[in-house]
């Protein structure tokens, strides 16, 4: 009898051309392995099959026999493809891309957002993520297999592997696997997103979006070594084993996907393998299930196999039914732990990890210990260095990062070494005064320093052979294997070669400083001779230093500087300034203006989105607004007017020189920031040789000085117009580069190719700041174009003005273009002013830039040519002209449909009737109208939210009929200009006194800011703007 198995078409309904032969006898001769084979045939096959046929099975005339490699569905298999048939990077990068028609199967349904609002993550394959999946599998295609025990240093080769999960979460986790670590393969991550919620993948794709960030996970994510921890995506809740085998089979035209490289397997690796599996797996469904499972794992899975004597070791694609218990959403790195249900639960996850030799980032060969203390002084080399063993704190450390199966994250890392004794060879001591130390420490290859333990204040011992002497870390810093530790001793230390430095035990850091008694002075100690060095012309300091470890025979006296008196060191900063000046200026005027929004602005939102790091925090005060140089000049200036010392700013400064190091370490982030950082970095420098108390005021002076030069080039590049207007109107010019920039997730919709750029990706504007900012919050159709003109295009900022334009043209859907824009895949179209505010700009935009009528005849790209169009499927390519036709071909004919995912999934408040949308134009009067009275289709959208109150689901102004009460003009029109005009300097008065230097979204009747309301608008900066520039130079400041 043949077996044969039931394939499943994606419908659900059967299909004979889909029944596959399941076993069918290799031809192999007889060799001594054969009594071997045989056995493990009768223990994994032939036993548990005797008597009854699996599930899922169909019975065919014939003998039951072994499963042909590469047994696939339709006509090709694996069997047709050559062993040697290998094709080039260029054909394997230009091939097929298979679509993953299952990854969104909503009940038949295809959707362009998640319907469910508990879904968090999309996961989806895009073209970015495949090319960069199928460039790693080719170059990996030849790497021979190396056995855990050859396994010495770790490659520096990242794999992406798939690891075990927990069923209610998907897990997005970026890890480096050294040896032949585990390839995820395009299936599984079909399966991750719809079939099998106790996988995740460790590849992440560019289509992932992290809801609690705003912001959506992208390729270079893959080298952060982060976790992300995001809810479930439409998983099916009984998944079966056999549905995962038959899933697994369909979702990949394996026959299209020759760059596998795959290779026939014998019948004794196949068996070998399946040993392996049935061990690994002996908790899976029933036994039938789990033979079933083994006997139809695709010969895909086994392409890399290699035989070591009898026994077949293989680079398993696939883990199966593994317990982690629910995690905590959120990201480790943003403070959120995982929580675990029961100690058993640890076990039992630990003890399968260490089973599979390839999630270790690090084996080595180990002695006769049990299975889990061996897996953990596995990896325990990767944390130490070679050769090293943990101690027993260390140890228990250690078993708990390995029960959460994360080894070589950078976060964890940290934690790990929370309070844990570092060794760390020191090789230099580069600096030292009466007050600081300054030591250079060597780490071993692989190591996590604690940075954040290190921290300032925390008190440590300096270990001098057997003697120690307290002190208090002022800074600690890491560049690739070297730390530099600052520290201010209680008493004077003596520099020696073997220096350990570990932090103080609990009971030394709670106490209180005057209560923290250090051991004494070792008896050969001596304080180091007082030589003030006098400074020579090119204002440099000449101190002793040690050029290596081996120069150091006996202690010796390290030379310092004392700065004689103020105007010396002010001198040498003048000095610093003046020989920047040129070089600074040529690094800021290669700048885009994109590049000064990050330069200047970012809040802590973007900062987030863009390089996954926040705000810097001043204890006892907090965050700066701003993570850019706006964010440090109100506080600076307050400090200066106020000749406030004792701002806490003031102290973290004395305290060291932190805020330096993030300043020049975040802007290095910055591609197009690299030489702007580096004329930064050598202005903060002399700060690490001024006094600690002298140290606030020479910052303030440098950092008002770059401020000056950035303000400075901005303002040099601002349109005629803006340069003839008064201070109001420079102040809300500069706070306009805040708006306008390119954040990851929160991008325009896709525009035409031929589009040129001044930058890699066009700029969206910012509704307002901090709520609307990143994610699909960022880019609003009213909002865009009511602040377009006074932001772009008063300012002379046309080329992003077009690519405005041509973007929201591109969304278009119902004639009307978007409310929410959402980067055009989740855009709703729920308002019908957006498109007349759109309108409007584009009419500014030919009256005021140069040439601007040629726009009419500039290419949209139509993402929704038709208002059922699915996004991706179709699009087309017409003038900006013919879209503007469109628009008023819809409203003359009337627009009348319901939203699309209409629901609490889209809009919480808002009553179902509201999710009607409707709009046309008067015949008569000419006025636009439309709505009902539960929608808010124009700009007074404010939707009660209170079933407390009663007016949840209720507009604050309902909108329904015309938006239009009256036309003015002529006297009228004036009249208002002039009292907008006569209100500015309130305006003024508000942006020098607020943080931000902008202008808030709401002010009340008396001219208080709503402090409910954005902290900066563009709206309100760019009508500000138009109405400043009417008024000219008469505006009182």
């Amino acid at each position: 009898m043949e077996l044969k198995r039931k394939v499943s078409s994606r419908d659900g309904s059967s299909d004979n051309s889909g029944v596959q032969p399941m076993d069918i006898e290799d031809k192999h001769e007889t060799s001594d392995t054969d009594s071997f084979v045989e056995d493990i045939e009768q223990i994994v096959v032939t036993d548990e099959l005797a008597g009854d046929e699996p599930p899922a099975f169909e019975a065919a005339d014939g003998d039951a026999e072994e499963p042909t490699e590469g047994a696939i569905e339709g006509e090709n298999s694996f069997a047709e493809i050559p062993p040697g048939d290998a094709q080039s990077l260029d054909e394997v990068m230009t091939g097929p891309i298979h679509k993953f028609a299952r990854c969104f199967d909503n009940e038949g349904k295809k959707e362009e957002w998640p319907k469910d609002h508990s879904r968090k993550a999309v996961a989806k394959e895009s073209l970015a993520s495949m090319q960069a999946f199928r460039r790693m599998t080719w170059e990996a295609k030849d790497e021979p297999y190396t056995t855990p025990e050859d396994i010495l240093e770790p490659k520096e080769k990242t794999l992406f592997g798939v690891y075990p999960m927990s069923t209610p979460y998907a897990c997005y986790q970026a890890v480096e696997t050294y040896g032949s670590g585990v390839i995820l393969t395009p299936c599984h991550r079909e399966i991750v997103a719809d079939d099998r919620p106790d996988l995740h993948a460790l590849f992440m794709d560019d289509t992932a979006l992290d809801t609690r960030s705003g912001r959506r996970f992208d390729l270079t994510d893959i080298h952060l070594s982060d976790v992300f921890f995001v809810e479930k995506i439409g998983v099916k809740k009984y998944a079966q084993p056999e549905n995962f085998i038959t899933d697994l089979a369909e979702a990949v035209d394996w026959a299209n996907h020759k760059f596998w490289q795959v290779k026939k397997v014998s019948r004794l690796q196949r068996i070998t393998l399946r040993s392996e599996i049935a061990v690994l797996m002996p908790k899976v469904g029933t036994k039938k299930q789990q033979v079933f499972l083994v006997n139809n794992l695709p010969e895909a899975a086994t392409a890399r196999t290699k035989i070591v004597g009898h026994y077949a070791k293989q680079e398993l694609y696939v883990a199966v039914d593994v317990t982690v218990p629910a995690c905590q959403p959120g990201s480790w790195s943003r403070g959120y732990q995982p929580s675990f249900v029961d100690e058993e639960t640890h076990l039992r996850t630990i003890d399968y990890l260490l089973n599979v030799p390839h999630m270790l980032p690090v084996i080595t060969k180990v002695g006769s210990l049990d299975t889990r203390r061996k897996g953990i002084m596995a990896i325990a080399p990767n944390f130490f260095g070679p050769g090293v063993t943990p101690t027993d704190t260390e140890f228990q450390r250690l078993q708990t990062v390995a029960r959460l199966g994360i080894f070589t994250n950078e976060a964890m890392r940290t934690a790990l070494y929370d309070g844990m004794r570092y060794r760390g060879e020191v090789t230099e001591v580069l600096h030292q005064n009466r007050e600081e130390l300054v030591i250079q420490l060597q780490l071993p290859k692989n190591h996590g320093f604690p940075q954040k333990k290190w921290k300032q204040g925390v008190k440590v011992s300096i270990r001098f052979e057997e003697e120690s002497i307290g002190a208090t870390v002022i800074a600690a810093t890491v560049e690739k294997d070297k730390a530099s530790v600052r520290v201010r001793p209680l008493r004077n230390p003596l520099p020696l070669p073997e220096i350990n430095i570990e932090p103080a035990s609990e009971d030394e850091e709670d106490s209180e400083e005057e209560n923290f008694n250090p051991p004494p002075i070792p008896a050969n100690f001596r304080l180091p001779a007082h030589n003030p060095q006098n400074l020579d012309e090119q204002g440099d300091d000449n101190v002793d230093e040690i050029e290596n470890e081996d120069s150091i025979q006996e202690p010796r006296e390290i030379q310092i500087i004392v700065w004689e008196d103020d105007e010396r060191l002010h001198s040498v900063i003048r000095k610093v300034e003046k020989e920047s000046s040129a070089e600074l200026d040529a690094a800021l005027s290669a700048l885009t203006y994109q590049s000064f929004a990050p330069l200047l602005f970012p809040c802590e939102s973007e900062d987030y989105a863009t390089i996954g790091q926040g705000g810097y925090e001043v204890p006892n005060y907090g965050k700066f607004v701003y993570c850019g140089l706006q964010g440090l000049i109100p506080i600076l200036e307050n400090i200066r007017d106020n000749k406030d010392l004792g701002h806490p700013l003031c102290q973290n400064l004395r305290d060291g020189t932190l805020l330096c190091d993030y300043i020049v370490g975040r802007l290095r982030k910055f591609d197009k920031l690299g030489k702007v950082a580096d004329v930064v970095e050598g202005l903060l420098k002399p700060l690490e040789d001024v006094p600690h108390d002298l140290r606030p005021c020479y910052f303030e002076t440098i950092i008002s000085f770059i401020y000056g030069k950035v303000r400075a080039e901005v303002l040099r590049r601002m349109a005629p117009q803006i340069q003839d207007s008064s201070a109001l109107i420079r102040h809300l010019f500069i706070s306009t580069i805040e708006f306008l920039g390119y954040i990851p997730g929160a991008g325009l919709a896709p525009i035409p190719e031929s589009l040129q750029l001044e930058d890699e990706h066009p700029s969206s504007l910012a509704a307002g700041l901090t709520h609307f900012a990143v994610g699909i919050w960022r880019n609003w159709g009213r909002d865009t174009f009511i602040a377009l003109p006074g932001c772009l295009l008063s300012t002379g900022r046309f080329q992003e003005a077009r690519q405005i334009i041509l973007s929201f043209g591109g969304a278009l859907r119902h004639g009307l273009i978007p409310n929410l824009l959402a980067e055009g895949i989740g855009a709703r179209y729920n308002c019908r002013d957006a498109t007349w505010f759109w309108l409007v700009s584009i009419v500014k935009y030919v009256e005021m830039a140069p040439k601007g009528h040629e726009i009419l005849e500039d290419v949209v790209r139509r993402i929704y040519p038709k208002d059922n169009t699915v996004y991706g499927e179709e699009e087309k390519e017409q003038k900006l002209i013919e879209t503007i036709y469109e628009v008023m071909d819809k409203h003359f004919g009337g627009i009348d449909f319901r939203e699309r995912n209409a629901g609490p999934q889209i809009d919480e408040q808002m009553r179902d009737e509201g999710f009607q949308v409707t709009a046309g134009v008067s015949r008569s009067t000419g006025f636009i109208h439309g709505g009902n009275r539960w929608n808010c289709g124009t700009w007074m959208d404010k939707m009660g939210s209170s079933e407390r109150t009663g007016n949840k689901g209720e507009p604050a102004t309902p909108r329904d009929g015309a938006a239009i009460g009256e036309i003015l003009g002529g006297d009228e029109k004036r009249y208002a200009i002039r009292q907008v005009q006569e209100r500015l300097g309130n305006a003024y008065r508000h942006i020098i006194d607020s943080p931000w230097r902008s202008l808030p979204e709401l002010t009340n009747a008396g001219g208080e800011y709503c402090r409910q309301s954005c902290d900066a608008k563009a709206s309100s900066v760019g009508c500000l703007m138009e109405a400043g520039l009417l008024a000219g130079p008469h505006i009182k400041d």
